[in-house]
């Protein structure tokens, strides 16, 4: 998040002018020189602050701050797929509105059976590839922004309680049956079964579709004990229903 204080604003510029004299870069929004996300699309992007909607899916409904297209479409593929990890901190900004809603409205229930957060997980290949597992990046920025840790101690996050498993590929290019069958390739690793049995979860990813994958993360979620009570991610692929979405009031 950007620096309110002139003296902070002006020391950031000056870093700004010398990583671009060393390492000339374009933003990923509109393709001005100098920056990796200039003002304006930083603006754009950090405009979905606070924006929690909530979209139908075939893993019930799902807590998004947006469409995936736009600037937002372009930061997330940028963070994922070119290493742009500088960019985790504006989008964990975007991730916060819906995961402090689902955390917020919970608190609602029983606060004394502990609530964790899971991530959907990548391919094991794609980490290595990548060098981080962008998602638990995200969540822990979100987490860090909020404060949700001190001031709900009985809310977590449990990395690593999901796994992809061997001949899980890309959902890209799939069909809608080919889809669910290689979402279903995901699993709780024994040694975690103990540390979400018996507990509710809030499941976190970055982009929803149809919700296969996100379906079949809480199928087998729910198997190993844990109770799924939110699914949440950063935003939807656009779809016809999409416009029938139900704005929430975020926290």
């Amino acid at each position: 998040m950007a620096p309110s204080h002139p003296f902070a604003v002006a020391i950031q510029q000056c870093w700004h002018e010398l990583c671009a004299l060393l390492w000339p870069t374009v933003c990923i929004g509109c393709g001005a020189p100098d920056r990796d996300l200039c003002a304006d699309c930083l603006a754009e992007l950090l405009a979905n602050r606070g924006r929690v909607l909530e979209v139908p899916s075939i893993a019930g409904p799902v807590r998004v701050v947006g469409r995936y297209e736009g600037v937002l479409r372009s930061a997330l593929i940028a963070y994922k797929h070119a290493g742009l990890t500088r960019l985790a901190a504006s989008l964990a900004a975007c991730l916060s509105a819906p995961l402090h809603e689902a955390l917020r409205t919970e608190q609602r229930g029983d606060v004394a059976m502990p609530l964790i957060i899971v991530a959907v997980p990548s391919r094991a290949a794609r980490v290595r590839e990548r060098g981080y597992r962008h998602v638990d990046l995200l969540v822990r920025g979100a987490l860090r922004l909020g404060r949700i840790e001190a001031s709900r101690p009985f809310a977590f996050f449990v990395p690593g309680a999901l796994r992809a498993l061997p001949g899980r590929t890309s959902q890209v290019g799939l069909d809608s049956g080919e889809r669910v069958r290689n979402a279903a390739l995901v699993a709780v690793p024994r040694r975690m079964r103990g540390r979400i049995r018996g507990r509710r979860a809030v499941l976190v990813d970055d982009v929803v579709t149809t919700g296969a994958t996100m379906a079949a993360a809480v199928r087998v979620l729910e198997d190993a004990g844990a109770q799924v009570i939110a699914v949440i991610a950063i935003c939807a692929t656009e779809r016809k229903d999409f416009r029938e979405s139900v704005e929430v009031k975020a926290p």
